[in-house]
């Protein structure tokens, strides 16, 4: 499992995907060393722990890996 935490420097977008989603951490579903979505640069694809309040569904999302610090939890 990882905790995410974003940049002061990191975009609103990825500002606000860790903040409401990244409570009980993420967990790790692919890394892109060169993602399209974020013009070549690396990502990674993540699920939440924490299920939204909209149909208790986990989230699953891309974060530009520039934007964040990744750290293994338990």
């Amino acid at each position: 499992m990882l905790k995410i935490t974003a940049l002061k420097t990191a975009s609103s977008r990825t500002k606000n995907r860790v903040a409401s989603h990244g409570k009980e951490g993420f967990i790790l579903d692919r890394r892109e060393t060169s993602s399209k979505l974020f013009f070549g640069k690396p990502a990674i694809l993540v699920t939440s722990v924490t299920k939204t309040a909209e149909g208790n569904k986990r989230w699953f999302g891309w974060l530009p890996e520039e934007e964040i610090i990744v750290e293994e939890i338990s």
